[in-house]
Order: C-alpha cells, then structure tokens, then sequence
C-alpha cells in the first residue's frame, strides 16, 4: 500500500496525470461475513475484516484464508464467501469494472468508461464463453454472463464468475489467449 502510494506521489510529482483509484461495487445476495462463533473478539474480528478488503489478488485471498484457517480453524463457507467477493472485486477493480450485480438469470458487469473495453478482450472472451455473454461497447459499456446450468448453488456461481474475471484480467493484461 505505502509503495503504491508512493509511486502515485513520484508520477504527480513528474506531471503524469493521475487517475483516481476506482472502486468496484458487487451486488450478490450471498451470506458472506465473519461469524461471532467463529471469532469472537471483536477486534480480532475487525483486524480479519480490514484484512479481508485488502485482498488485490489471488495471492491475497490465499494468503489470508490460510491464514484465518492457521488462527482459527476450517473456515465457514460465509467466511469462505466474504474472501471470494473480496477477490472477485479486486478482479474487477483491476479491470476497471465499476459495478458487478446480480441480475435474472446471469450478472451484469458495468465499465467505467468506453476505453477501458478493448476489442481484444470482447473478441477473446465471446470465442471462450460464447452465448453465455453478450457485450454492449456503447457510450456506458458492459456485459451480460449467463449461467449454463439453471440449478447451482449462489457458491458455484461465485466461483463461475470468479473464474470468468480472472479470464477477462488475463485477456486484458495479454497474459494469455485463446
């Protein structure tokens, strides 16, 4: 954090224009919390909470529940669910996703702007995902996923969407094609 901070500071300092940082919102219905039976001090709780929002990547989320499971025990699956929509925002922070929400049958995920969609990215994610996604470049881009199978649990999905993210992060990065 205090690196990142810095190299902002250095940039502003050089006249590099400086974006705000930008914050994803996710809106799942999903048990995803620390319960009192789990921890039950309340700052330790509050400690594992803010560690939890810190997480940026899959290293984080790793670091961190190996972590809870080492001080505390197996991990409830709401904990496990806290971690994962935390990973899942940093996903969609990295790819500069402003809002990933629940809709129907599927998620809609908003951009924050028109050029943070490359083509290469649409074109990358339709050939793997095919019907299950469709892309609307307007002047406030986004996408709709579908979910394959009708029945699954609001777990299974969260790990599907994490999955699609982490592909899209890829694709975006160039750290991998189809």
């Amino acid at each position: 954090m205090f690196v990142k901070m810095l190299e902002e500071k250095v940039r502003d300092i050089k006249g590099e224009v400086v974006e705000a940082p930008m914050d994803t919102t996710v809106e799942y219905n999903i048990s995803a919390f620390i319960p009192d039976t789990f921890v039950t001090n309340p700052q330790h709780k509050l400690e594992l909470y803010k560690r939890i929002s810190s997480i940026r990547d899959q290293s984080d989320a790793f670091s961190i529940e190996e972590e809870i499971e080492d001080r505390y025990g197996t991990l409830p699956t709401v904990v496990y669910n806290l971690i994962r929509i935390s990973y899942l925002k940093a996903l969609g922070m990295s790819s500069r996703i402003q809002l990933i929400k629940e809709e129907g049958k599927g998620f809609r995920f908003d951009f924050r702007d028109a050029k943070d969609l490359k083509p290469e990215t649409i074109a990358l994610v339709t050939q793997k995902y095919g019907r299950r996604i469709m892309f609307n470049a307007g002047s406030q881009p986004y996408f709709e996923y579908r979910f394959m199978k009708k029945v699954m649990s609001r777990e299974h999905k969260l790990k599907e969407l994490i999955v699609l993210m982490e592909d899209i992060v890829g694709f975006q990065n160039g750290q991998y094609e189809i």
